[in-house]
């Protein structure tokens, strides 16, 4: 284990670390309920927490190494403080099942499409509709990503072992246009 401030890396990973703040959450949760209090009986408002990767990803065997809250209890104390108007999404577990997949990057702190997914099939769960198949749709991979954590770092292990990202095309026909700025 490498640590740089709020980040740590180990081997060619590198994860955030998360410190727990009941007077952040209680403001994150007041937001969602008056949210809901507004739209009550106009729409359904969802809540949905997304664990770092430092909570799904980070080996086991190391987590008592590093000063790191307890995620999975946050956010059952986050779900704790909505109101009965909230829906919550619970997606620790279906992450927690796919943990041996690329759904977080090694070198960002963001999920990776494939992570955004597993949620979105649990919110759609939670919806009561039906989630689209994501093997109906066509598969692009974009080779030599480095993100915020090496930025952060500049941890050779990571530049030596770049992310991929991997886009999965709308199965409508439509185009998507990227603009990429220096």
């Amino acid at each position: 284990i490498k640590e740089y401030s709020a980040v740590v890396t180990v081997g060619d990973s590198a994860f955030e670390l998360y410190t727990y703040l009941d007077d952040v959450a209680d403001n994150y949760a007041k937001s969602i309920n008056q949210t809901a209090e507004k739209l009550d009986g106009k729409a359904q408002v969802y809540d949905l927490v997304i664990p770092l990767s430092s909570e799904i990803m980070f080996p086991d065997n190391l987590k008592g190494k590093v000063k790191s809250s307890d995620q999975r209890q946050a956010m059952t104390s986050i779900q704790a403080k909505m109101s009965d108007k909230v829906k919550n999404v619970d997606i620790y577990d279906s992450l927690m099942e796919h943990r041996d997949e690329d759904i977080y990057f090694r070198t960002d702190h963001h999920w990776t499409a494939l992570g955004a997914y597993y949620a979105y099939e649990d919110f759609c769960e939670a919806k009561g509709i039906e989630a689209e198949p994501l093997e109906e749709r066509e598969q692009v991979d974009f080779d030599g990503f480095l993100g915020s954590f090496y930025n952060d770092t500049k941890d050779a292990r990571l530049k030596a072992h770049p992310d991929t990202v991997t886009a999965y095309k709308p199965k409508d026909d439509c185009s998507m246009h990227v603009t990429a700025s220096d």
